[in-house]
């Protein structure tokens, strides 16, 4: 009976064992866009059509993952995607001859506002 009791124990540990090796050892994705890259909306999203452009304003790591935000030809921040959505929601249009260079959300809506990212739009 003790040992029964023991094995019931220890088995969800070895179970969760097993699962954080089977994460630590799966790959991450890398981006599938960089800076500069125009994409397509595959989904709408915060009331942006499916097919809207998408400029790569960002490029960012956090911990293991990385991503990338994006804002609309219409001004909208849609924020940052991992690379798994990325490849979901997203499809590539085009590459910038513009590069942005990220400060924070305030100055990317000023600098949206005075027009840098008129010509971003733009395939050249």
């Amino acid at each position: 009976m003790i040992a029964n009791l023991a094995l019931k124990i220890s088995h969800p540990v070895t179970k969760r064992s097993v699962l954080q090796k089977s994460f630590a050892m799966k790959p991450t994705l890398k981006n599938k866009f960089r800076l500069g890259d125009v994409v397509g909306l595959k989904w709408a999203f915060l009331n942006e059509p499916i097919g809207t452009l998408a400029y790569c304003y960002e490029e960012y790591k956090i911990g293991q993952e990385d991503g990338c935000s994006f804002i609309t030809i219409n001004g909208v921040d849609l924020g940052g995607f991992s690379a798994d959505e990325q490849w979901k929601y997203l499809e590539m249009k085009f590459h910038s001859l513009k590069h942005y260079t990220f400060r924070s959300v305030i100055y990317l809506a000023r600098d949206f506002e005075a027009g840098w990212f008129n010509d971003a739009f733009t395939k050249q």
